[in-house]
């Protein structure tokens, strides 16, 4: 299911807990940016998005519902998922370990970010704005 609301300017999709779904969001975020003419911050976008969708479908075990909001300084994309039990956690950096960056990338790229606990579960949000 998806929706675009072009008042506001804030689009949302809901992807299933498969690992396809990471791409499907990457295609997603990108097409909704593209119409709005912020295709400046497609790859930093789309590169997170996959780290958070990846991370919902992985250790939350669950689907997710994608938003992405215009904002007067750049976007803001939000993935929500259904684990109320588990926070992200960025994990020190392991140059061994073929996994445990997500975070560390969300971090270091994103102009800011932060998880938000709801009743069903929580929302991880980050922003990028324009330099």
């Amino acid at each position: 299911m998806s929706s675009l609301d072009t008042d506001q300017l804030r689009a949302t999709r809901s992807f299933p807990a498969d690992v396809a779904s990471a791409e499907a969001a990457r295609r997603f975020v990108e097409s909704v940016l593209h119409r709005w003419g912020c295709d400046g911050f497609r790859d930093d976008a789309l590169l997170l998005v996959s780290e958070l969708v990846t991370n919902a479908v992985v250790h939350a075990r669950s689907g997710c519902e994608v938003v992405v909001v215009h904002e007067s300084l750049g976007v803001r994309v939000e993935v929500s998922d259904q684990d109320r039990h588990h926070d992200p956690v960025q994990q020190p950096l392991d140059l061994v370990s073929p996994h445990g960056r997500g975070l560390l990338i969300v971090d270091r790229v994103a102009t800011a970010w932060g998880t938000v606990h709801e009743d069903g579960g929580k929302r991880v949000w980050f922003q990028l704005h324009a330099s």
